[in-house]
């Protein structure tokens, strides 16, 4: 009878042993591959124009909201892998627009289903120099501690009369650099990305400036921004403000910009 006893302690043990392993590699699962595919399956089911609360159903409420120059909501949430930034309307409380910018340099979310298959990259690793689209303008922002760097695409009917925009966002993971002939501060603007009121930005007149291609071919593209139908391309800073995300310091997210300072300390 006792012997009979302890097989069935040892099998009890032997289970709840099993469990136990079993609900820490769930655990463990959803807190990295599954958590990186869970987020990924999220972001691809955003779109212009869905409702503010399925928007929230998916993340959760918004860490900061702001006005924007357009009279828009805008709301940025914070998750694991990306902040997730959107522009809502407010009359009819729908999406926009919305911006991805990858904060983890494992996520790599592809772009193919959000641009209607137009533009394949994969956000933290791709650079501009392997995008073959011919674009419909440019933005390039660099002062003494802030880079930007966006192209925005346009395709018609077949990508859903919307304005895709890549981008160098410095809140984000990747790396850029700044080239020998390119000023420590700079600027530049075309096409859909330069505002109605700009003129002449840096002074570089209607010509592109030699020095735009080098900076380009080395940006990381770490931020997808999707514009509704009709909703016009940002022209100032291409997603989710750096200075206003970094007040919330969660540990893990911190996105390496040291190619950047490496090159201005060597120039100065």
């Amino acid at each position: 009878m006792s012997g009979d006893i302890e097989t069935a302690a040892a099998v009890v043990a032997i289970g709840g042993g099993a469990v136990a392993a079993y609900r820490g590699g769930a655990t463990a699962y959803r807190r990295t591959i599954g958590s990186r595919r869970d987020y990924m399956a999220r972001f691809n089911r955003l779109a212009a124009g869905v409702t503010r609360e399925y928007l929230e159903a998916a993340f959760g409420p918004p860490a900061f909201r702001v006005q924007t120059r357009n009279g828009e909501d805008g709301l940025t949430f914070v998750t694991p892998h990306a902040y997730l930034q959107v522009g809502l309307n407010e009359a009819a409380q729908a999406v926009a627009w919305f911006g991805i910018t990858v904060t983890d340099e494992r996520f790599a979310f592809p772009t193919r289903n959000l641009t209607f298959g137009h533009l394949s990259v994969r956000l933290g690793r791709s650079t501009f120099s392997g995008i073959a689209a011919p674009e419909a303008g440019t933005l390039l922002s660099c002062g003494a501690r802030r880079f930007a760097f966006a192209r925005a695409y346009y395709f018609g009917n077949p990508g859903g009369y919307q304005h895709y925009v890549l981008a160098y966002n410095d809140a984000g993971t990747g790396l850029w650099s700044i080239p020998d002939s390119m000023p420590i501060a700079a600027g530049w603007a075309d096409g859909v990305l330069r505002s109605a009121d700009a003129h002449d930005p840096g002074g570089f007149g209607d010509e592109a400036p030699p020095w735009l291609e080098l900076v380009l071919a080395g940006a990381t593209i770490n931020t997808l921004i999707v514009m509704g139908p009709g909703t016009r391309p940002p022209t100032r800073w291409p997603g989710v403000d750096k200075d206003t995300v970094r007040l919330l310091r969660p540990g893990r997210r911190r996105a390496p910009s040291g190619s950047w300072r490496k090159q201005r300390e060597s120039r100065s």
